[in-house]
């Protein structure tokens, strides 16, 4: 006989727990003065269970004296609005492909075993009930962990496991084993019994009557005696070691059941078993059952009383049955179970079972001394409330004193729990990355526990990463120190890492506290194995950036940014042949590759932002690693997803997705809030901006008015030749320019010259013209204007920007000319510089709209958003369909309230944004989904 491993679900989990325990650490106590019971309350008319009972609501009895409630929880297991019996389909948490939790509203799953007495189960019977149980477990939570054990053994054997496919695969392969025993004589389990066990002469005398009646002979009945005691002592033997090796079998599992945590269900599965002394057999079962906090269910299924493969009618066949009914009635009802009779189809024992499995009471009683007697106690519950059954054990026993164990010893029986323990709040996310030069991965492991903002950051931790071949890996357990997380004291950040092979890994992560307290997650880590010919991508890792702008990229699982940017890296693998040109001169385009980083409100709606990422070559040849860093400044606090795209040949080749959340940035010390840093802004937004901008016009500069002015510098200069002056006034450029030569004014003569030269469109030619005036005549402002406005229309805007600007040939600023000169800075790239001589054009009495526009824009793209809106509001009113100046108005009032609401604008601002924002949707400009981020944001403020 093959007595199934004692650990179930912990088997692979206790070969690397074994050997590597933690150091002692200081005695810490678990476990409470007061006794707690787990019972279950069901509603004898529905089968549901009952779930607004109070601890005035039961009543009980510890060795026949009642004892004080002093509590009773409601544990609830599954959503008990579900339709029971429908089939569930997996649907992960909304959360759960960023993080895993322990939270105790998160559903954690119930532990289900199947157990199956195949020893005691006709062969080729189990397969309508396996076809009943396949349809339960389709009606299972996603997170619930089956186990299949069929006893005796050798037979199928799945550990705990929510893959609900591998257990209904299990179930099928389940026939049953048993097969009649081959008899000389025509006897009945009872009889034999009584004739074996009991020695019962009457009960012999007539089974020797019937089978040996025919005989003559003395010494043929004689002998037909002996046969039929013979026969009988078989009978029993093979009863006898059907039912141990049943027993041992389910005993074995329900004592491996009370190494783990949490209250466990277990349905037994049987046509039937028969106890030589009930009370004491079935008495240790329920015992041992109740000490694993397991309910024990038992599906019994039908036997008829003729079969035929039978070649005699039985005699004694309701005795019979009775004998292998009425132990498994005994051991049901005394393991805080029911017994179901199964004739054709299960699924109606099933459902009651699943309505039984909703959820449990845990009660708090009142603890006496006497309970630790080291004996075992009775304990009875019952309610006064009519209609409802409570289901509970029937006995408890409590060691000698409180146990006392190690933090570390807490660890290992944590991570050996296949339930997650909730008493310390835990998330736990990973990251998987190559391993430079190997197949091998890495797995990157974050964990955040809940703590007071005063409590020590010492917590001792442990973790364990098995595969689906039971093999696992576990660095040493001990006493750690966690980290504060940036912009939440409230939370502590544990990291690790652990080198796997590829392959899909179960990970358990447990802590205890100072205090005692215990928390364990588990989470399935995904290593895809990254070293093949296809291009391969390592996890998105998102950071903060630090104002002295040091990025700290410590995992976590969902950053909190406070500091106004964020940085994002993600890695690429692929053949080194593919990545060859990464860092060479022709740079990473020449291999197609590419990466942005996009910013959403949630995962299915349009990027509110998309930056590209600057590719490098990795620590290896066979990796390309991406990074960006990003302004926050106009995401408005809340919850984001950031999402890294690869491309190559502008085709996809995949995405990753991380959650992250913005707080709000610290005012300034002016009080002024906090804005982004110059070109810090998203490159869209940016583009609308500049969007606004204009092709350099020479010809403004050409005009009469223009022209008349600079002329007149011309001839406000003492030397100057006046005769040529008056030649250009009258239009012949060229011939005034020869006139200047010959007055010996040749500073005059190359820059009417240049005047002409540009009339004609010859830039190039005019500049260099412009530039020989002005090297010669430096206080000549003209020649610096009109060599600004050459250079311009070449698009060599900084050099063009600092000479229009000091080349006003009016003593008085000439709006026009402030006005070019600010929109050049901005084309610079120079926002900053731009803002003077632009608020310097918008104070002219002549001053055009387009200067009000543009320093609009200087602000935004300067870092002085809330200056823009101002400045935009009056025009907008006179041109409500600019694109650019409605998006840097709505921005700007979006920054005037992001940290705090100012109340004295607040209601204007809104309805102006409101107004604004309809308007910009009528354009159909590219950045309505930031936008609509905005005026959500300013619509919430109170």
């Amino acid at each position: 006989m093959r007595l199934l491993p004692a650990g179930i679900a912990v088997l692979a989990l206790s070969a690397v727990t074994g050997a590597a325990q933690a150091p002692q650490q200081p005695v810490f106590r678990a476990g409470i003065e007061i006794l707690t019971v787990d019972v279950t309350a069901i509603d004898n008319n529905t089968g549901r269970q009952v779930v607004d009972l109070t601890a005035t609501d039961f009543i009980v009895e510890v060795d026949g004296n009642v004892r004080t409630v002093a509590s009773a929880e409601y544990v609830r297991s599954v959503d008990h609005l579900r339709v029971v019996g429908a089939p569930r389909k997996a649907a992960a948490a909304p959360d759960e492909t960023f993080f895993s939790s322990n939270a105790k509203g998160a559903p954690s799953g119930r532990l289900i075993v199947l157990l199956v007495d195949q020893g005691n189960i006709r062969t080729g019977a189990a397969r309508s009930v396996m076809n009943s149980a396949k349809k339960f477990v389709d009606t299972l939570e996603p997170e619930d962990r089956v186990a299949v054990i069929a006893v005796p053994g050798p037979g199928e054997l799945v550990d705990f496991t929510t893959d609900h496919d591998k257990v209904r695969e299990s179930l099928l392969r389940i026939v049953g084993q048993s097969t009649p025993m081959k008899a000389r004589f025509n006897l009945s389990v009872t009889e034999a019994m009584a004739v074996y066990l009991r020695s019962d002469i009457r009960m012999a005398l007539e089974v020797v009557m019937r089978e040996c009646g025919q005989l003559v002979a003395a010494a043929e009945v004689e002998r037909c005696e002996r046969e039929v005691e013979q026969d009988a002592a078989e009978i029993v033997n093979d009863i006898r070691h059907r039912t141990q090796e049943s027993i041992a079998g389910m005993r074995a599992v329900l004592t491996s059941l009370g190494s783990i945590e949490g209250p466990k269900a277990v349905i037994l599965i049987s046509e039937g078993l028969v106890f030589e002394s009930l009370g004491s057999e079935t008495g240790d079962l329920a015992s041992v059952a109740a000490d694993a906090r397991a309910s024990l269910d038992v599906l019994l299924l039908d036997v008829p009383q003729f079969d035929a493969s039978q070649s005699m009618r039985p005699t004694t066949p309701r005795e019979d049955r009775d004998l292998q009914v009425a132990g498994l009635e005994m051991l049901a009802g005394a393991a805080r179970g029911s017994i179901y009779r199964v004739n054709t189809t299960a699924e109606f024992a099933f459902d009651r079972i699943a309505r039984a499995l909703d959820g449990f009471y845990l009660l708090g009683v009142e603890s006496r001394p006497e309970d630790r007697n080291g004996r075992r106690h009775r304990i009875g519950v019952k309610t006064p409330r009519r209609g409802v059954t409570i289901r509970s054990r029937r006995s408890f026993l409590a060691s000698v004193s409180a146990k006392a164990t190690s933090p570390g010893d807490a660890v290992i029986r944590a991570l050996k729990s296949p339930l997650p323990i909730n008493d310390l709040p835990l998330r736990l996310s990973t990251w998987t990355y190559k391993e430079p030069g190997s197949r091998k991965i890495r797995v990157l492991v974050a964990a955040e526990v809940e703590r007071l903002a005063e409590q020590p950051l010492d917590y001792t931790a442990g973790m364990v990463i098995i595969g689906k071949d039971g093999r696992g890996l576990m660095p040493e357990t001990g006493l750690k120190k966690l980290t504060v997380k940036d912009g939440d004291p409230g939370t502590a950040v544990f990291t690790g890492m652990m080198t796997v092979d590829p392959g899909t890994y179960r990970l358990a992560l447990a802590m205890a506290d100072s205090e005692g307290r215990v928390g364990s997650v588990t989470r399935t880590v995904t290593a895809f194995q990254m070293d093949g010919p296809a291009m391969a991508m390592g996890d998105l890792l998102i950071g903060t950036v630090s104002p002295g702008d040091r990025t700290s990229m410590l995992p976590a699982i969902e950053p909190t940014i406070a500091t106004g940017q964020i940085a994002a890296l993600m890695e690429v693998y692929g053949p080194p042949s593919l990545f060859q040109s990464l860092g060479g001169t022709s740079g990473p385009q020449s291999a197609g590759l590419e990466a942005t980083l996009e910013i959403l409100a949630d995962e299915n709606g349009a990027p509110l932002a998309t930056i590209p990422m600057r590719m490098a070559p990795g620590p290896s040849p066979e990796i390309v690693a991406a990074g960006a860093q990003v302004s926050t400044t106009m995401l408005p606090p809340g919850r984001y997803l950031a999402r890294g795209v690869v491309r190559q040949g502008g085709k996809p080749q995949g995405h990753l997705l991380r959650p992250f959340r913005i707080i709000p940035e610290a005012s300034s010390l002016t009080g002024a809030p906090a804005v982004a840093a110059p070109g810090a802004l998203p490159g869209e937004m940016a583009m609308v901006l500049l969007g606004g901008l204009s092709p350099f016009d020479r010809k403004e500069l050409l005009s009469p008015g223009m022209l008349t002015s600079a002329l007149a510098a011309a001839d406000a200069r003492a030397a100057g030749s006046k005769a040529a002056v008056k030649e250009a006034r009258a239009g012949d450029l060229g011939a005034a320019a020869m006139t200047a030569l010959g007055d010996g004014d040749q500073a005059l003569a190359t820059f009417l010259k240049g005047l002409e030269l540009m009339q004609q469109s010859q830039l190039d030619r005019a500049a260099v013209q412009f530039q020989s005036s002005m090297q010669m005549a430096p206080s000549f402002a003209p020649a610096r204007l009109y060599l600004g406005a050459a250079l311009a229309s070449g698009d060599r805007h900084k050099e063009a920007a600092g000479l229009i600007q000091s080349g006003s040939p009016d003593s008085a600023p000439n709006a026009a000319i402030a006005r070019m000169a600010g929109e050049e800075w901005i084309k610079a790239g120079q926002p900053g510089l731009a803002i003077a001589p632009l608020e310097q054009a918008i104070k002219q009495p002549a001053a055009d709209a387009k200067a009000r526009q543009l320093l609009g824009v200087a602000y935004v793209l300067g870092g002085r958003p809330t200056d823009a809106v101002p400045v935009l509001t009056p025009y907008l009113d006179a041109n409500p369909t600019n694109q650019p100046a409605l998006l840097a108005a709505i921005f700007g009032t979006y920054i005037r309230h992001l940290n705090a609401p100012q109340p004295a604008t607040l209601a204007a601002d809104r309805a102006n944004v409101a107004k604004w924002s309809k308007a910009y949707a009528a354009t159909k400009g590219p950045m309505q989904p930031l936008i609509a981020a905005w005026v959500k944001h300013l619509q919430g403020l109170r």
